[in-house]
């Protein structure tokens, strides 16, 4: 798909007898028989990939303009890697962090007019793609993004961009480049994978919409052993946009209808993620470890929190950043009062809990027919789903991220306090299989998301911009 798609597209359909016959019917008059049908406005969908306006590198932030035309309604960061310098051997090997397609970046945010309407990061990203994907999706979501456990053993002997180890990527070999590329996901509240109609227009808006992207330092993305001359580069950073057209006419009839000078604000229900480590190097040893946290840092609507542990980070020794741990406790008080509490974790109340929920992927003890690695079913990652603890204010079911069926004001409770208690290495029972239980100091983190309105407001020139509304 280019971007002269949706014109030719568009052109098409406006001379098809046979299209036009089909949107000539009133399908709306008898529900009985038109109910399942979806018959929308004309239009067609392209695919166009921007680059960044600055040049790629390490440490810095980068800049990516969106179009100026069409309703976006999938955003994906496209990041290219060129090939490591050193001599293939049994000691050299040059490793990328696993999930490296998001974690070569800190944070990634939209901007407008220098303003934020919406934020991810990696932590964020990489737990609910983990929790929340599913079976062949899951799997591509991992490729993309490059979900291979490093090897301290295991050094690199063959080539190749896909290759199943992860040392193998980076080597230039007869008929190999060493180069690799990945895709993240990028799924603000427009994103059609929360529902077909939220797109962002835009076409309408006064100036352009950025993407500012905060590059990683090298040394948090690739692990070198041996000698190495040189790590690689990232030769390239595009936003790849998946983009709905409408035709002449239907753009103007959308606008009129939508955008009217001096008008009422429109407005969209969105939302935002904020992730913050909230405990830092915790003592942690073999035996359960409660620590308590104070939540003072997170405002607005709250519909979700997530809840995790790691080891404190440090990656040149771990050779991950995310690998999440077992936790056997959870509450979360206000004024000294449990406003949720599990204290059974290792006995299935996590999965009830994410059973009840609709959601959540479980590693159950019969995993490793499926597995060909040490992670997740058809890959080889070491990141268990089940480690990954969600605290869901929303009506059970409810799995949109756009709803408003149920929220917490964080900002206006009195002395909000997180406590968690981690595993112990004797911990056993409703973990299910390739469980992490680890006696070493630790992180805890949590991602909160944040109900949010983003609003559309027409001036009396006709000047469409866009904001967010948080508070």
């Amino acid at each position: 798909m280019s971007s002269n798609s949706g014109v030719i597209v568009n052109r098409s359909n406006a001379t098809s007898p046979f299209f036009n016959a089909i949107k000539s019917r009133n399908s709306k008059s008898l529900p009985e028989l038109y109910s399942s049908e979806v018959n929308s406005e004309p239009m067609a969908q392209s695919r166009v990939e921007v680059e960044s306006s600055s040049n790629p590198g390490y440490n810095r932030t980068l800049r990516i303009s969106l179009p100026r035309y069409g309703l976006l309604n999938r955003l994906y960061l496209h990041t290219k890697f060129g090939a490591a310098s050193y001599s293939e051997s049994s000691s050299n090997a040059c490793q990328f962090v696993p999930f490296v397609g998001a974690f070569a970046y800190r944070e990634i945010r939209l901007m407008y007019n220098g303003q934020v309407l919406a934020k991810l990061d990696p932590f964020t990203i990489v737990s609910d793609a983990v929790k929340n994907e599913e079976g062949s999706q899951k799997q591509k979501l991992f490729e993309l993004l490059g979900a291979i456990d490093q090897k301290t053993t295991t050094f690199p002997t063959a080539g190749g961009h896909n290759a199943l180890l992860n040392a193998d990527r980076q080597v230039v070999a007869s008929g190999k480049d060493g180069t690799s590329d990945y895709y993240l996901p990028l799924d603000y509240f427009f994103s059609s994978k929360h529902s077909p109609n939220r797109a962002l227009d835009l076409s309408v808006l006064a100036n352009e919409c950025i993407l500012e992207c905060d590059v990683e330092a090298s040394s948090n993305i690739w692990k070198t052993d041996g000698t190495v001359a040189s790590v690689p580069t990232i030769d390239n950073v595009s936003a790849v946009c998946y983009m709905t057209e409408f035709d002449v006419e239907t753009e103007k009839q959308y606008r009129s209808l939508q955008y009217q000078s001096g008008g009422s604000p429109l407005t969209q229900l969105a939302f935002d993620t904020s992730h913050i480590v909230v405990a830092a190097n915790q003592s942690h040893s073999s035996a359960d470890t409660a620590i308590d946290i104070k939540l003072n840092q997170f405002t607005g609507q709250v519909f979700k929190l997530v809840v995790f542990g790691t080891l404190a980070d440090a990656y040149t020794t771990n050779r991950h950043r995310l690998r999440p741990i077992a936790l056997k406790e959870i509450q979360l008080k206000a004024t000294g009062s449990n406003i949720y509490n599990a204290d059974e974790l290792h006995k299935k109340e996590a999965l009830l809990e994410s059973y009840n929920r609709g959601m959540g992927e479980f590693n159950s003890v019969a995993i490793d027919d499926k597995a060909t690695g040490a992670g997740a079913p058809g890959g080889n990652i070491s990141c268990n789903p089940q480690h990954f603890y969600e605290i869901n204010f929303k009506h059970p079911m409810d799995m949109s991220k756009v709803s408003a069926s149920g929220s917490v004001a964080m900002g206006q409770l009195s002395v909000p306090t997180l406590r968690v208690v981690v595993a112990g290495v004797a911990a056993s029972g409703g973990f299910g299989s390739l469980n992490n239980v680890v006696a070493a100091n630790v992180d805890i983190h949590v991602v909160a998301y944040t109900t949010s309105l983003i609003s559309y407001n027409t001036n009396t020139s006709g000047s469409t911009h866009i904001r967010q509304i948080m508070n």
